[in-house]
């Protein structure tokens, strides 16, 4: 479950309340969870339910809002600072895996933006890896052409050492 308190930013006006609804990254995550449910994925979290209101005077943040984001729970853990340590056969056996993870993610419409091994969930005894997080995503025609690109962006494979800080930047980003 995801729970998000929201200021409105501006507090209105005596009488008026803010337009009620979750942010836009709320927003974009929303919609991608009902893809994965809707096709039943099983290598992305499901929509389970939400809810969006405005917080009373009690609240923290009063006339702000309050978001409530019930999602599947995934198997296993990420792999943030631990894939490194793991051996190579174990790596071996979780790149094919992210692969079709992602191509999968890729067919249904969806190009993860936010990527990294922190949203990368492995699940040792089922061999699944999964992909998590997806308030920031475009929409996608298609999916990835270079494999060894996109393992790079993710950190699930080593990339040459860049000659100075733009190539690096544009090596991860672009």
């Amino acid at each position: 479950m995801k729970v998000k308190v929201q200021w409105v930013g501006q507090l209105p006006a005596k009488g008026q309340t803010p337009q009620p609804g979750p942010s836009t990254t709320t927003k974009a995550e929303l919609k991608a969870l009902e893809i994965f449910r809707d096709a039943k994925a099983s290598f992305a979290p499901q929509l389970v339910a939400f809810c969006c209101m405005v917080q009373d005077d009690r609240g923290p943040f009063p006339n702000g809002f309050l978001s409530f984001t019930v999602m599947t729970k995934l198997p296993g853990q990420s792999l943030f600072g631990k894939y490194w340590n793991m051996s190579q056969k174990e790596r071996d056996d979780i790149t094919p895996k992210a692969v079709q993870a992602l191509r999968s993610i890729y067919a249904l419409g969806i190009e993860p933006v936010d990527r990294g091994l922190r949203n990368v969930i492995w699940h040792p005894e089922t061999k699944q890896c999964s992909i998590i997080d997806f308030e920031i995503w475009s929409p996608i025609n298609g999916t990835f052409a270079n494999e060894t690109s996109e393992l790079r962006r993710w950190g699930l494979l080593r990339a040459p050492a860049a000659k100075d800080h733009w190539t690096a930047w544009n090596m991860m980003y672009r």
